[in-house]
């Protein structure tokens, strides 16, 4: 009884220490799958963006920097105007429209590359809010289009001119229910942030770091050329391991798009 005790005993022991390992391992591959997610959407949402040093508010996509939290503009469509319509009217290609979704009033704004008078030097990109869309209509020649209301204040929009749809975002570590998480939402449309990724860390699970031209850290949206993301996730430690929770972190640098030196 004795021996058959020992043997049973040290079976049990094996086994769950078997059980605790695999549950470790598939709770580690989970948490290393779910970080590269949330790096995927991080990276994605940034890496569009793009800034021109000494630019104005238009010609720079970032709007507020912080060390974890960021909001930009996010870039929905783009396309061109195909017909010139009164002042305050835009038409845009429905076939030359490349798009996330079509754009909304109150939630979205247009990016109009104007041309500069007198000279090419003064042309630049226009930021209008967009009042109404209208539809379906279409351009001079019965090819469906997209029409967007602006400020009567830009006058006439030639044919031809480029627009890229943008819509306020902001990407930020907060806290809730005693946990912190990644989080996205739109600022334009007031809404609530929304969990992408989560639980993090509880120290930097969520880090970013701007860089310059010259790779120096500033916090000046128009020099960033880039920006070091860090995330570190959290497991849930439900075997009470005595080291606390599983973490693991992956860091990544996004160069951002047609940034002007």
């Amino acid at each position: 009884m004795v021996l058959l005790l020992m043997v049973s005993g040290s079976v049990y022991h094996m086994l769950l220490s078997t059980v605790r390992l695999a549950r470790s391992q598939a709770e580690h591959v989970a948490l290393q799958s779910n970080v590269r997610g949330a790096a995927v959407v991080v990276g994605n949402e940034l890496r569009e963006l793009s800034t021109a040093a000494g630019g104005g508010g238009a010609a720079n996509d970032l709007l507020s920097l912080g060390p974890a939290a960021i909001s930009y503009r996010a870039m929905r469509g783009f396309g061109y105007s195909c017909q010139t319509s009164g002042p305050g009217f835009l038409r845009i290609s429905r076939n030359a429209f490349f798009a996330y979704r079509d754009p909304q009033p109150g939630r979205d704004s247009a990016l109009l590359y104007l041309s500069g008078t007198p000279t090419p030097a003064d042309s630049g990109w226009a930021a209008m809010a967009i009042s109404a869309v209208t539809g379906p209509t279409t351009c001079g020649a019965g090819e469906p289009a997209i029409s967007l209301t602006l400020p009567a204040a830009i006058g006439s929009i030639p044919v031809g001119t480029p627009v890229r749809i943008y819509e306020p975002m902001e990407l930020a570590a907060y806290q809730s229910d005693g946990q912190w998480w990644l989080g996205i939402r739109s600022l334009s449309s007031g809404e609530a942030i929304q969990p992408v990724f989560g639980p993090l860390a509880a120290t930097e699970g969520f880090r970013l770091v701007y860089s310059d031209a010259a790779q120096m850290a500033t916090v000046i949206p128009s020099s960033v050329k880039s920006i070091t993301v860090t995330i570190r996730g959290s497991g849930t430690n439900d075997n009470h391991s005595p080291a606390g929770p599983l973490t693991e972190a992956l860091t990544t640098q996004i160069t951002l798009k047609n940034a002007q030196y």
